[in-house]
Order: C-alpha cells, then sequence, then structure tokens
C-alpha cells in the first residue's frame, strides 16, 4: 500500500476546508482549540461541524453536530482533538468512511499526532493550504463464527473474560498449526500497533510503511514462545480452548466482544486502510526516540515518579 502519499485538495463537490471534529472533552484545553479551529475554518470560507461527541456541550454549541453514523459522505478530514486512545477511537469509525485523520495531541505521548495543540498555527495553515501528507496505514479485521466482525487499527487480542486467569490459544496461519500459547492473551497486531501493547509485551518495533502482521503472546508460560511476523494477506485464525471458560476479544484495548466457549476468531488485514493525514515529515525512528525511549526518563525527570 502507499506510504506518505502527498494529498493534492480541491476535487470533487467537498473540498479539505470541510472539517470535522472529532473531540475528547476529557482533555484540558480540547473545547478551547475546537472553538478556535471552528473559528479560523470560517473565516477561510470553510464549514466544520463536529462529529463527536455528538451531544450537547457547554461551549461547543456553536459547532454543529453530524454524528458519524449520520456521515454518509465524507468530510474532507477529520480532526481529532485528544490522545492516541482518542484517534484510535475515531478510525475504527472514519477509516470505513474514507475520511482522513488529523490528531492535534492533547495527550501525553500523542506517538499518532500529527500536531501538538501548541502548534495551532502551523496546523490550519497547512489544513487550510491543502499541504499536507496522507500516510495510508493497514488496518485488522476481526470475524466471529456468529458473522459479527470488528476493525482494530492497532490490534486485536484474545483473553481469558476474567482477566486474572490465564487462556489457551491455538493459532494457525492460513491453516497451518503455527503454535499452541497458554498465555495471559494472544495479540494480533498492525505494524502501527506494534509500538503499543506488543512492544510491552516484547514483540518487535515494524516500521508502518510494512505490509504485515505481528503475532505476539502475553506473558506466555512457555521458553520458546516468541512474536512472529507473517504476510499481510494471511489469514490468521484463533481457538481458545473451551475448557478454560468464556474468551474476550479487544480491538485497540477499547472495544471488547464476549465470546462463547469455544469460539474462533479469524483475523486479516481490513479492507479499510486509515488515512493519517501528517502536516510534516516524521521519521519513524526518531518519534520512537522522542515518544518512547526518552518519554520514561522526562517522566522522571518532571517528578512523575513522585
Amino acid at each position: 500500500f502507499h506510504y506518505n502519499r502527498t494529498h493534492h485538495g480541491g476535487t470533487g463537490a467537498q473540498t479539505l476546508k470541510d472539517i470535522g471534529l472529532w473531540i475528547n472533552t476529557d482533555k484540558p484545553r480540547a473545547v478551547e482549540v475546537a472553538v478556535e479551529i471552528g473559528r479560523r475554518v470560517a473565516a477561510a470560507g470553510g464549514s466544520v461541524c463536529r462529529i463527536s461527541p455528538a451531544h450537547s456541550l457547554p461551549g461547543l454549541s456553536c459547532i454543529p453536530v453530524v454524528p458519524e453514523d449520520r456521515l454518509t459522505s465524507p468530510c474532507g478530514l477529520a480532526i481529532v482533538l485528544g490522545g492516541d486512545g482518542t484517534l484510535l477511537s475515531a478510525a475504527r469509525e472514519l477509516a470505513p468512511l474514507k475520511i482522513p485523520v488529523m490528531g492535534v495531541n492533547l495527550g501525553r505521548r500523542g506517538f499518532l499526532s500529527s500536531a501538538e495543540a501548541d502548534d495551532l498555527d502551523a496546523l490550519m495553515a497547512a489544513v487550510l493550504g491543502d499541504s499536507y501528507t496522507l500516510d495510508e496505514r493497514m488496518m485488522l479485521e476481526a470475524r466471529l463464527e456468529d458473522g459479527s466482525s470488528q476493525i482494530a487499527l492497532n490490534d486485536l487480542g484474545i483473553f481469558n473474560s476474567s482477566r486474572a486467569r490465564m487462556i489457551r490459544v491455538v493459532v494457525r496461519v492460513c491453516g497451518e498449526i503455527l503454535d499452541e500459547y497458554y498465555a495471559d492473551g494472544v495479540l494480533v497486531s498492525s505494524p502501527t500497533g506494534s509500538t503499543a501493547y506488543s512492544l510491552s509485551a516484547g514483540g518487535p518495533l515494524i516500521v508502518p510503511q510494512m505490509a504485515c502482521m505481528l503475532v505476539t503472546p502475553i506473558c506466555a508460560h512457555s521458553l520458546r514462545a516468541r512474536p512472529v511476523v507473517v504476510g499481510a494477506e494471511s489469514l490468521i485464525s484463533l481457538y481458545p480452548a473451551a475448557r478454560y471458560g468464556d474468551a474476550v476479544l479487544t480491538a485497540d484495548g477499547q472495544v471488547h466482544t464476549a465470546l462463547r466457549a469455544g469460539m474462533s476468531v479469524a483475523i486479516r488485514r481490513s479492507a479499510h486502510d486509515l488515512q493519517l493525514a501528517r502536516t510534516r515529515e516524521q521519521r519513524f525512528f526518531s518519534v520512537v526516540r522522542q515518544k518512547i525511549s526518552e518519554w520514561g526518563t522526562a517522566e522522571l525527570r518532571n517528578g512523575g515518579g513522585s
């Protein structure tokens, strides 16, 4: 798939000045930044709507609401105000609608974000001037035996529903047994998700332009269990052992789907890629060093451990 593709606006009935906002109102300054974005877009002759939250909120009445379930035609761009968790939620809803997503970090790490709230001048210049790039990020899809499905940007995982007990899971790749894990869980990650939960469980970093999937056992009771990278077009089947009780499927650690005892899950590359908007070039390993390698040190330096 394409990586770091330059976007050229101005085609179709809607332009890139038609902006949707996905706002995490629990974050400080979120309402303030949203109102300022709305003001600047309107001053440039564009329109802005609020995708999430859809309910009435003090301070946001000036931004009309268009809930995601009523977005019948894509807006030009969705600006997500929050942290990485907020962007993950927006990605699952907006990627199938082919709406590009741009993150403005109001959280802690902001690994997926394009800008910080203090960079608003540069951000809006890029947005209103259509001068940004789109990274197409591979997403995952899980299908259950009952016909239901769930997509994720970072990862899909299977765990014991009690979370206090381990689970035994057989993993097949394209029908061939990969391994049987007795572990806290098994995670299937995209390249984007390799910097998330999988990293904490000992998985490798994978640059986002790679087309592959990563299978990571979590705290496996084994001396030989290791993360495994498989092709992007592979079918990964997970079979949790029924005698260990009910299991749960998680999507990006945010959406939880109960699995009946013995129910299997089939995971493959989603038909939908996320278009992640960037206002400037971001080198992957530089971001890793800044956002991950140095993050804990900075937290301690700033008194985060006290």
